[in-house]
C-alpha cells in the first residue's frame, strides 16, 4: 500500500507501523475527513483459512469492547483479496516507545498508567474476553496519560477453543504466564493478570523480570520461559513501597490459584495503597508522539547600548501572561473538554505575532527619518533639554539616529554598532527599552520587546539556519513560556529557563504528533508527568 491508494472508503497516508499478522496504516474518511488506523492482512496470509478467520475473529471481539481505555474497531472488510480492519487512531506512543527512551517510570505514573489498563482489561474480562498477548507493545500512551489496550487479534473467547490448537503458543516469551507456556489451551483471564504483572514491574524497574530485553532468538526465548516457569520473582527496587512489591508478586505467582482472582481486585488494592487517582480518568479528545532536534537554540548577543509601550499594550501583555502562567499550573490530569481548554485564554502566539507586526510597522516608520516630525537636533551637538531628531556619531564607531531628550537618546530611533549588529525601536533615558528590532551580521534576528538594552518580554528570535524561537524573554535569554520550532518543522513548547528547555513542556514532530512530554532541565526530559499538550496548545497554534 502507498500513500493515496483507497482502502474501502479510506485514503491512506502513510504506513505505521508492521506487526505478526499485516501492515498499519494512517488513513483518512474520503467523506467524514475522519483519521483511523487500518490493519491489513498480508495477502499470503489472507490465504490461509485459520489465520484469516483469527482475524476476522479480532474484528467481532474488539467490535463489541466499548471501553474508554480499549481501542475501538470501526469497520471491517475485504479489500483486493486482503483482510482491512478500521480502528480509531490512536496518536500517541505505544508503552514499549516510552520505556525505551525513559527507563523505569516514576511511581504515579506508573500507578496511573496501570490503574487505567487494569479498568480497560477488566472490562474485557467481564464480556468473556481474555488477550493472551499483553505487552508494552500493545498499550498505547497519549501525552497526558490516557491509555489505550489494543491487539486483541489474539484474543480467545471463553468457552471457545475453535482457534486452538494443541501446541500452539501464542504471546511474547517476556509476558507470558507459566500455564500460557505449558497449556496454552487452557489459560483464562488470571493469565492476563500475570502478564500485567510483568508489564507493572518493567514499569517500575525499567526491564521485565525474566530476561533481558534486548536479546532475541529462539534461545532467548526458551530460557525465559523456563524463568517464568521455575524462577522466583526478581527483586524490585527498595523504593518501590511494601505493598506495592507485594501485590506485583501476588500478580506473579506460578499457580493460578494464587493470583488476584480479577482485575477489580487488583484495582482495589491500588486504590487502597495509592490514593492518588481515579480509574478510569475522565475521557479526553485531546492529542498525544518522537524525536529530534537540530542546531541548538543558544544565544544571542547582549545589547551593548542603549523602549515605550502603549498603557494597552502593557495591560493586554500583563492579562496574557498571567491567564497563561495560571492555566498551565492548573494539574495536568484534571483533564477538561478539549473546546473549552482552547477558549480559555488568550492565544500566546497571536499575541507575540501581533507585538512583532507592531515592531516591524514601527522599525519601516523610523528607517524613513524622523517619524513624530521632530525639529531637527543642531548641527554637531546635542543639547541637553532638546526635544529633536538627530545624529550623533561615537568615537568608536557607533552611531546613533533618532529621537533625544534630556541629552540622551528618548524615543524612537536607529542605533548601530562598529560590529556591525543593529537596533531599530524605542529608547528611554539612553536605553533601548519598548519594542524594537535587533539584528546581527551573521542573520539572527530578534522582533520584540525590550528592556534595559536586553531582550525582555514577548518577542520573536530567529536564526538563518531556519529554527525560530517566539515567546517569553528575560535577561536576554528564553525565560518563561514559548515555542523553539526546528528547521526540520519539529518543536517544543512549553517552559524555558536560561536558553534552555526546563520545566514542563511538549515535544512535537514535523507532522504535528507529539513526541514526548514532561518535565524537563536543561534540555532533556527527566521526569514524566503527562503534560496535557492542550496547556500550550494555544501556543503551539
Amino acid at each position: 500500500m502507498q500513500s493515496g491508494d483507497r482502502i474501502l472508503t479510506y485514503i491512506i497516508e502513510r504506513e505505521l507501523g508492521e506487526g505478526g499478522m499485516g501492515k498499519v496504516y494512517l488513513a483518512r474518511h474520503t467523506v467524514l475527513d475522519q483519521q483511523v488506523a487500518i490493519k491489513v492482512l498480508s495477502p499470503l496470509l489472507s490465504r490461509d483459512h485459520a489465520l484469516r478467520e483469527r482475524f476476522i475473529q479480532e474484528a467481532n471481539i474488539q467490535a463489541t469492547l466499548r471501553h474508554p481505555g480499549i481501542v475501538l474497531v470501526l469497520n471491517a472488510g475485504l479489500e483486493a483479496e486482503q483482510l482491512v480492519l478500521v480502528m480509531e487512531y490512536i496518536d500517541g506512543n505505544s508503552l514499549f516507545e516510552v520505556l525505551e527512551r525513559r527507563g523505569a517510570l516514576p511511581l504515579d505514573d506508573s500507578l496511573k498508567i496501570m490503574g487505567q489498563v487494569f479498568s480497560a482489561v477488566g472490562y474485557a474480562h467481564e464480556k468473556g474476553v481474555i488477550h493472551r498477548d499483553l505487552k508494552p507493545e500493545n498499550i498505547m500512551v497519549k501525552a497526558m496519560g490516557e491509555v489505550k489496550v489494543t491487539d486483541f487479534g489474539i484474543a480467545k473467547v471463553l468457552g471457545s477453543a475453535r482457534l486452538t490448537r494443541t501446541g500452539s503458543v501464542m504471546g511474547s516469551a517476556y509476558y507470558m504466564s507459566p500455564e500460557q507456556i505449558q497449556k496454552p489451551e487452557a489459560v483464562d483471564a488470571r493469565s492476563d493478570i500475570y502478564s500485567l504483572g510483568c508489564v507493572f514491574y518493567e514499569l517500575l524497574a525499567g526491564r521485565p523480570p525474566f530476561g533481558e530485553k534486548h536479546s532475541a532468538g529462539t534461545d532467548n526465548d526458551f530460557r525465559v520461559k523456563l524463568a517464568h516457569v521455575n524462577e522466583p520473582v526478581p527483586k524490585l527496587a527498595t523504593d518501590v513501597p511494601d505493598w506495592l512489591t507485594q501485590l506485583i508478586i501476588s500478580m506473579l505467582e506460578k499457580e493460578p490459584d494464587k493470583r488476584p482472582l480479577n482485575c477489580d481486585m487488583v484495582l482495589g488494592k491500588l486504590k487502597a495503597g495509592a490514593k492518588v487517582v481515579e480509574w478510569p480518568p475522565q475521557k479526553s479528545s485531546r492529542k498525544s508522539c518522537e524525536t529530534g532536534t537540530t542546531d541548538r537554540h543558544k544565544k544571542s548577543t547582549n545589547f551593548d547600548k542603549p523602549t515605550s509601550s502603549s498603557t494597552t499594550d502593557i495591560a493586554l501583555i500583563l492579562i496574557i501572561f498571567i491567564s497563561i502562567v495560571l492555566y498551565v499550573q492548573i494539574n495536568p490530569l484534571q483533564q477538561q473538554d478539549s473546546a473549552t481548554t482552547e477558549n480559555s485564554a488568550p492565544s500566546f502566539h497571536q499575541a507575540v505575532e501581533k507585538i512583532a507586526k507592531q515592531v516591524e510597522n514601527l522599525t519601516k516608520k523610523i528607517e524613513a527619518g524622523n517619524p513624530n516630525n521632530l525639529a531637527p537636533c543642531p548641527k554637531n551637538q546635542i543639547a541637553t533639554f532638546l526635544n529633536c531628531w538627530g545624529t550623533f556619531n561615537w568615537q568608536n564607531g557607533d552611531k546613533y539616529v533618532g529621537e533625544w531628550q534630556g541629552g540622551k537618546t528618548n524615543g524612537q530611533g536607529t542605533y548601530s554598532w562598529s560590529n556591525g549588529n543593529r537596533y531599530v525601536g524605542e529608547f528611554k533615558a539612553g536605553s533601548a527599552e519598548g519594542r524594537g528590532t535587533y539584528t546581527l551580521p551573521n542573520g539572527n534576528k530578534y522582533v520584540g520587546e525590550i528592556k534595559d538594552n536586553k531582550k525582555n518580554g514577548l518577542g520573536k528570535f530567529t536564526f538563518p539556519s531556519g529554527n525560530k524561537y517566539i515567546g517569553q524573554f528575560k535577561h536576554d535569554e528564553y525565560n518563561g513560556l514559548g515555542i523553539f520550532t526546528f528547521a526540520n518543522a519539529e518543536k517544543y513548547v512549553g517552559e524555558f529557563k536560561d536558553g534552555d528547555f526546563h520545566g514542563r513542556g511538549i515535544k512535537y514532530a514535523s507532522n504535528g504528533t507529539i513526541i514526548e512530554s514532561g518535565i524537563y532541565a536543561k534540555d532533556k526530559l527527566v521526569k514524566s508527568k503527562f503534560v496535557d499538550p492542550n496547556s500550550f496548545s494555544r501556543i503551539a497554534k
